[in-house]
């Protein structure tokens, strides 16, 4: 019948008392991290309470105001005896580190002879540990503390302390005035040649380049290039009508101008037209006489001489006129012009003139002009120049007149005799010591620190936690493996299994043998053992963990090496061997083999590996270890595993072994960078995966379990090994790690008898 649920047992008070106990055994598990953690504050704090003396603590107030009679220095808005701050800080915090300077401390040690516990003159590091200086929120006042385990001395310290810090304020402001008068002084002949210098800089800059305004030239600047086009443009257009009137009288006189200038001269002369008239009245004449005489006769030949002669005084005449020495042989037309030719060629040579006349004032205007735009492209470099200069000499000129200024503010501010700082609250002589070190203090603070070391204590158990990557429980397994638990082995260190060892031992010196003793094999040596019990259910379980078929062909293996596969291996193999089936072992770790050393066989030569390779037969390698199992061990180290194990002789070894027993285990090695379980995993029915709690971490799990699908095994289960049954509350055998039946029963199995060891191996 089933018994009715208590009441007060809810799921939510479940999971409170599972909270409780995980955590109750990670502290027991983390302790040392956590006493350490818990030592690390409350030892301290407790040695700090027993070891401290009573302080008393006097406090004193300065006011820090602003002058109303200051100046700025240098031109700076900064006030003498003003405080600014260069950062966020306020500038009171800068006078309460003026406070606890360097030599207002060591004169307050001086004056009042401070001592330390020795006897020694007090150390300024340790003066500063028991002052305080603060700004009082939303004034201008500091206050002032000391702690000493004098009183009176407390009270002396920051009265004394307070009064240099006054005096030397005042001393610092006087001073502050007294430089800052100095400087300007020696600033002022500087500044007053630099305005000098620059005044000399613009007139000379200005005489250089001609400049009267140069404001008023750059906006005329336009405009007078734009006359000068329109004039160049006019006197181009005349130009053009003089040079046409020129060629039309060209065509009309026939004749350069030259020429026709010279014709016109020679009809003009009077020695020239008289000559000529006299030559062509002798030449009419000759034309008479030679109408009556012959030629050669004196009267012809007389005029023909008088001609000729007349014709040689004529172009002396001409050439005089011409202004030619060499000029040539002018003719009658050349010499005899008419009125209308002659004012032709007048005409010309004005228009001639006219021409010139213009072609030399465009050059002109364009001269005027090329040096117009020059200039002009000069203006804004000009302007620039003038500007910096105009600014040098503003900036000179306020340079010295805010000098000037300020030197007469600063010796009015020299003359004065007050500080910004005063004492508004004299020290005390404090009747209590301070809170923490009185006897409530204390106790608040070591019970602060026992619960501050309780907090870091399950901070560092919790950190430990985390930090630790090993897998401790099984649920932890479970979380990380979808497989089924098919066991779960107890750890060898429980205090259970110890007594049970003892008990043996005991019996095994009654009947006085000692030649044999074995921890692994739990299952032959020590049946009624919770371990052994372990394994028969294990080897219960893997009969119905298949629905479609009994597995037979078991092969075992582990995710990293020392998690105990090959005793869980030899144990299930005995497990089966004692319920009545032909078992066979196989130590198929061939890198690594242990099954001879855990049946204590002394000999590895012949073995699984020989058999492989034909050396020799599996009845020669076989050796019987116990009633109903058949040790096959793995033989000679061969150089290349795998190829035995994924051969044609293996698949024919695999009926074999089938064929003769009812289960064939395989002690395979572990997963980790080893292929050789999954090679025998495919020809087997099934793999089991063997994990020891505390050996094993995360990333290695989750790194076997992808291998394991990537290998697409078929996994029968895991094995969990080393559990310890207090971290595992829920499980099974919680309660049940005793050794059942009496001392004498079951002691002595196939003449071996077992005592306890810490570990499996």
């Amino acid at each position: 019948m089933k018994q009715p649920q208590n009441p007060s047992q809810t799921p939510a008070s479940d999971a409170i008392e599972l909270d409780l106990r995980k955590t109750f055994m990670m502290l027991t598990r983390y302790w040392l991290p956590a006493t350490l953690a818990f030592s690390l504050v409350t030892v301290p704090a407790a040695v700090f309470l027993m070891t401290r003396k009573s302080s008393y603590q006097a406090t004193g107030a300065v006011l820090v105001k602003k002058q109303a009679s200051t100046t700025s220095v240098l031109g700076l808005q900064v006030d003498v005896g003003e405080i600014e701050s260069l950062d966020k800080s306020g500038p009171l915090t800068t006078q309460a580190e003026l406070i606890k300077s360097l030599p207002i401390v060591q004169r307050t040690i001086e004056d009042l002879n401070l001592q330390d516990d020795d006897n020694a003159p007090l150390k300024v590091e340790d003066f500063l540990k028991r002052l305080k200086v603060t700004p009082v929120n939303r004034s201008d006042i500091l206050r002032v503390e000391y702690r000493s385990n004098d009183p009176m001395e407390a009270a002396e310290v920051v009265n004394h302390l307070m009064q240099l810090y006054v005096q030397d304020n005042l001393t610092a402001n006087r001073a502050e005035a007294k430089s800052a008068r100095e400087f300007i002084q020696s600033q002022l002949p500087e500044v007053e040649r630099n305005v000098r210098q620059v005044e000399g800089e613009i007139r000379a800059f200005k005489e250089n380049n001609q400049i009267v305004a140069l404001d008023q030239e750059q906006r005329n600047s336009v405009e007078i290039t734009s006359d000068f086009n329109k004039r160049i443009e006019d006197t181009r257009a005349k130009l053009v009508g003089a040079i046409q009137k020129v060629n039309a009288l060209k065509n009309q006189v026939g004749t350069s101008n030259e020429i026709g200038v010279a014709q016109v001269a020679l009809s003009q002369s009077t020695g020239v037209q008289e000559t000529l008239k006299r030559s062509q009245e002798l030449q009419n004449q000759l034309a008479v006489t030679l109408g009556r005489y012959r030629a050669g006769h004196p009267k012809v030949t007389e005029l023909q001489r008088q001609v000729s002669e007349l014709q040689e005084l004529l172009q002396q005449r001409v050439a005089t006129v011409v202004g030619q020495t060499t000029a040539p042989r002018a003719t009658e037309d050349d010499l005899q012009m008419g009125q209308f030719r002659q004012q032709l060629v007048t005409e010309l040579v004005m228009a001639e003139i006219e021409q010139m006349s213009l072609e030399g004032q465009v050059e002109s205007l364009s001269g005027a002009l090329s040096a117009q735009q020059q200039r002009a492209s000069t203006l804004p470099r000009l302007s620039t120049r003038q500007a910096e200069l105009e600014r040098r000499l503003r900036a000179s000129q306020s340079t010295y007149e805010s000098l000037l200024s300020k030197l007469q503010e600063i010796q009015v501010a020299e003359q004065q005799q007050l500080g910004n700082a005063r004492i508004t609250s004299k020290a005390l002589i404090p009747e209590k010591p301070t809170l923490l070190t009185s006897a409530l203090g204390r106790s608040l603070l070591l019970a602060g620190s026992g619960g501050a070391g309780l907090l870091l204590a399950f901070a560092a158990t919790v950190l430990a936690y985390l930090l630790d990557r090993r897998i401790r429980t099984v649920q932890d397994l479970k979380d990380v493996f979808d497989y089924p638990v098919l066991g779960m082995i107890p750890s060898f260190t429980d205090s259970g299994l110890s007594q049970v060892m003892e008990s043996l031992t005991k019996n095994l010196q009654k009947l006085g043998n000692l030649n044999v003793v074995d921890t692994e094999l739990v299952v032959r040596d020590a049946p009624r053992s919770a371990p052994a019990a372990a394994y028969q259910m294990l080897q219960s379980n893997l009969k119905y963990v298949s629905s479609d078929r009994e597995a037979r062909a078991i092969v075992v293996s582990s995710c990293i090496p020392s998690e105990g596969k090959s005793t869980v291996s030899a144990n299930l193999a005995s497990a089966f061997a004692q319920i009545g089936k032909r078992v066979l072992l196989i130590d198929a770790d061939l890198r690594r083999p242990r099954q001879h050393h855990v049946w204590s066989l002394g000999t590895n030569d012949v073995g699984f590996s020989d058999v492989l390779v034909g050396v020799s037969t599996l009845e020669d390698a076989l050796c019987p270890v116990m009633e109903n199992l058949w040790l096959l061990p793995a033989g000679k180290i061969p150089p290349n595993p795998i190829a035995l194990l994924d051969s044609e002789r293996m698949s024919f070894l695999m009926q074999v072994f089938l064929e003769r027993y009812d289960y064939v285990i395989f002690d395979t090695p572990p997963l980790s960078g080893i292929a050789d379980a999954t090679i025998l995993g495919k020809r087997a029915d099934g793999l089991v995966l063997v994990s020891r709690l505390g050996v094993i971490n995360f990333d290695t799990a989750k790194n076997a379990k992808e291998y394991i699908r990537q290998a697409e095994q078929k996994v029968l289960g895991i094995v969990v090994n080393d559990v310890n049954p207090k971290d595992e509350p829920d499980s099974y055998f919680y309660g049940s790690y005793y050794y059942y039946g009496s001392e004498n029963s079951g002691a002595i199995q196939n003449g071996r008898t077992p005592v306890g060891s810490n570990r499996q191996r």
